[in-house]
């Protein structure tokens, strides 16, 4: 019996990255965060957002946009 491949209905790198809202409390920026669903974890990076001209960053791994909120 022939083997059939199945794929996701949208796989994940067509999925749309998000945007999370950080404070200073969350300095130094890492992603993946702690609150990271499994699936999605890649190596720890740590961005350098405090350095962004817009207080902007997006992760190289999975396209996660953080935006760093003065408070």
């Amino acid at each position: 019996m022939p083997q059939t491949r199945t794929t996701p209905a949208t796989p994940t790198s067509q999925l749309p990255p998000q945007t999370v809202a950080i404070t200073r409390e969350d300095l130094p920026l890492f992603c993946p965060r702690d609150t990271a669903a499994a699936w999605s974890m890649h190596p720890r990076v740590y961005l350098p957002i405090e350095e962004a001209p817009d207080h902007q960053y997006t992760c190289p791994y999975c396209g996660t946009r953080y935006v760093l909120k003065e408070a």
